[in-house]
């Protein structure tokens, strides 16, 4: 399949699917004056876990905070070695797309030589 979802690595269809839907109702949850266009790691379901005030977060479950500069890594740790709570994390798909090749082997050695000598 060329241009289809067949080649996915790392995630089981079960998976993304799960990941899809989990996405889509975490942005459906969010407001967009909540999310940083730059700070994608809110999309992390470990989030709804934790809330944050002045940009600290702190643990739903204890209270206890954390630092800003924390990975959503160490808030799932937190998660699962605290609490038990083991959260599922989301994967990016990988699609693969057909490499286009213009020039066959010979005549792009050629080019590539010629590009070489004219550099």
């Amino acid at each position: 399949e060329l241009y289809g979802l067949s080649d996915i690595e790392d995630v089981s269809t079960d998976e993304a699917s799960y990941n899809l839907t989990s996405f889509s109702s975490i942005l459906s949850n969010e407001s967009a004056s909540n999310i940083d266009s730059h700070d994608t790691s809110i999309l992390s379901p470990v989030w709804s876990y934790f809330k944050t005030n002045n940009d600290i977060p702190h643990c739903l479950t204890c209270n206890e905070k954390f630092t800003k500069k924390f990975s959503t890594s160490t808030l799932r740790r937190h998660l699962e070695c605290k609490h038990g709570i083991k959260v599922r994390k989301l994967y990016q798909l990988k699609l693969q797309f057909e490499q286009p090749y213009p020039h066959s082997q010979s005549d792009q050695k050629e080019r590539d030589f010629c590009l070489l000598a004219w550099v």
